[in-house]
């Protein structure tokens, strides 16, 4: 019994040693003049925040004993904030010791990060007490996630173990007439599709958000981000050359229309001894020549020769071998060689002429 009583005793501390460990570690933090969530759980979903100006705070419990790897999360919070106008968070940050304490805000909904600023303070000797502003956010519901994450290189800050306070403060901030002015360039700009995505359809609003921009301040152009400026500027860009690339689409089916408009007028045949026929015709404007068919099939299905005239100068041609005493029907018409936007050369043709039939002689 003796020994059985000295093999239980280091039982009943090493639990009683954990019982302690595990409730020092899940204690909640609570403080007279800050206010509080659930500290020490990690985060899953959103905490709405209704405090514009108070302080929230998170409390973890660190055992360095245990050891810190490379890099240890902490813990964080995760707001919804609904943003009433356009305007800023003002953001401050306080903690007891050396700590990276980051900030990402992000639009509820879709997840995607509009905006994301990470800012590494603190040291050994001094606590964070810093204060920043987040960009111009447009009005809207947004995620504000707060992490604080620890360094293994900075371990011997942390001992003894304890307890460590993170705090954390919101305000709305409302923007000033310049800042309005300029945002709602931002916005404008921000609306546009990717410039790869973009098209003729999209002229108006690219052309718009330009004129608000030409129409700020130097002031007020100064508050537009260079991101702004330089996707405004690619995208001006983008719809000069999808217009130049429309303005020559529309010359080129211009002179399509008008080369297949075209109709050879004044077709005349004379008969002539030994097989053969002269043809005559009018001038066409604009062409680059003439084709001639004829043939005994007065609708020009079957046995159609044909005979190319290349100089829309040439008025006159003569065309051999015809059956003797037999009736022959004539027409032309012009083509024009066409360069299309993309450089290559196509040919068109003109309307046929009202046929002239002939009776050829031997």
């Amino acid at each position: 019994m003796h020994k059985s009583d000295k093999t239980k005793k280091p039982v009943w501390i090493v639990f009683l040693c954990l019982a302690m460990v595990l409730s020092f570690s899940f204690s909640s933090f609570a403080s007279s003049d800050k206010n509080t969530d659930s500290d020490t759980e990690p985060i899953d979903g959103y905490y709405t925040f209704t405090g514009n100006g108070d302080w929230y705070g998170y409390t973890s419990y660190l055992n360095v004993a245990y050891g810190i790897s490379d890099e240890d999360y902490v813990g964080g919070r995760e707001y919804e904030v609904t943003l009433p106008e356009d305007g800023r968070l003002a953001v401050e940050l306080k903690t007891d010791k050396q700590v990276f304490m980051s900030i990402y805000i992000l639009e509820k909904g879709d997840r995607t990060l509009y905006y994301d600023k990470e800012w590494q303070f603190g040291s050994a000797e001094e606590p964070i007490n810093i204060s920043k502003k987040s960009d111009m956010l447009k009005a809207g519901t947004y995620s504000v996630l707060f992490e604080y994450t620890l360094t293994g290189s900075d371990a011997a800050l942390y001992w003894p173990p304890g307890r460590h306070d993170f705090y954390h403060k919101l305000t709305f901030v409302s923007l000033n007439s310049d800042e309005k002015a300029a945002f709602s360039v931002m916005k404008a700009v921000s609306a546009l599709p990717e410039t790869g995505d973009l098209t003729l359809n999209n002229e108006s609003a690219v052309k718009a958000a330009q004129s608000g921009y030409n129409a700020l301040t130097s002031s007020q152009k100064t508050l537009v981000s260079a991101g702004t400026k330089n996707r405004l500027a690619d995208c001006a860009d983008r719809i000069a050359v999808l217009s130049k690339e429309k303005a020559a689409k529309d010359a080129y089916n211009k002179k399509i229309t008008a080369a297949k408009a075209v109709q050879v007028k004044g077709l005349k045949v004379k008969a002539l001894k030994k097989k053969k026929a002269k043809l005559s015709w009018k001038k066409a404007s604009g062409v680059s020549g003439y084709q001639i068919q004829y043939s005994r099939n007065k609708n020009f299905k079957t046995k159609v020769k044909k005979k190319t005239i290349k100089s829309a100068a040439t008025l006159k041609a003569t065309v051999k071998s015809l059956t003797a005493r037999k009736t022959w029907y004539f027409r032309i018409r012009s083509y024009t060689r066409i360069k299309d936007p993309d450089g290559n050369i196509v040919t068109r043709y003109g309307k046929w002429s009202t046929k002239v039939k002939c009776k050829a002689k031997k």
